[in-house]
């Protein structure tokens, strides 16, 4: 509706870009997010809320390192949410980086070769070394087999496993915006099992649990809390089995994502 732009902060910061929000309402970024245009493309570190008629600076990363030339004014949103491997490894950066008193950030370096080896795994060439290049060869069919899966009434999230491995663990605060996410989420999880299936989860895969044991680690999960830059309250866990972070408002989690230590 033209309410929301993303936009390189000033001249350009390759972890920093500025979201404009014109609407009514609070608007969710969800980390994970993959942002298409201005001078690379970027993927959101952390979950935001942003406030009616307000600016907020959002941490990103570069998953494009070959370009830095505008192909765009503002950002537009990617056909799918990152691979969950890719987030899995951004979240514990980010965690790392709030506990020590910062604002939340990641390995950029760590994220250029992990778009690397993403474009290796799924053979995919891109003159840019641009992970969505991946997204839009390969996503496709992950897209159509999504819709196979019929949402529960009430439904706010998902636990996806391989073979009892932990992929991912998503949660939001209502059903209707988990009908919207699922669209851009459940595709991701399916090309990381494909991925698995092709031995490319090597030494990460880690413990083996039911579906309930996941859901127990999370409960015993202490969870530390803080001011977020935006709306609402970030918070964080991290135990020696599981780890995650997410933005809690009026009452319940905004975002809540979660995986294997």
């Amino acid at each position: 509706r033209g309410v929301l732009e993303i936009a390189e902060h000033g001249s350009g910061s390759v972890p920093t870009v500025e979201a404009t929000y014109r609407g009514e309402d609070e608007v969710l970024i969800l980390e994970g997010d993959t942002l298409i245009g201005c001078k690379q493309n970027r993927i959101v570190a952390h979950s935001v809320i942003i406030a009616p008629g307000s600016s907020i600076n959002i941490s990103v990363g570069c998953m494009e390192s070959g370009r830095w030339a505008h192909s765009s004014p503002s950002f537009s949103s990617g056909k799918l949410r990152a691979d969950p491997s890719l987030r899995k490894k951004r979240t514990l950066e980010v965690l790392a980086a709030m506990r020590a008193g910062q604002r939340a950030r990641i390995d950029q370096a760590m994220l250029w070769n992990d778009v690397e080896e993403q474009l290796a795994c799924h053979s995919v060439g891109s003159p840019t070394r641009d992970y969505h290049r991946v997204i839009e060869e390969r996503g496709d069919d992950a897209i159509s087999e999504a819709e196979r899966f019929t949402p529960v009434r009430g439904q706010v999230g998902v636990i996806a496993l391989w073979r009892g491995h932990l992929l991912g663990l998503e949660i939001v605060g209502h059903p209707d915006c988990w009908s919207h996410l699922a669209r851009r989420t459940l595709p991701a999880y399916l090309m990381a099992a494909r991925n698995a299936d092709q031995g490319f989860l090597r030494d990460e895969a880690g413990e083996t649990r039911a579906p309930e044991g996941w859901l127990e680690a999370l409960k015993r999960a202490p969870m530390r809390t803080k001011r977020a830059s935006g709306v609402g309250l970030d918070f964080d866990f991290k135990t020696t089995s599981v780890y995650g972070s997410g933005l809690w408002h009026e009452g319940r989690p905004a975002h809540l994502a979660m995986f294997s230590a």
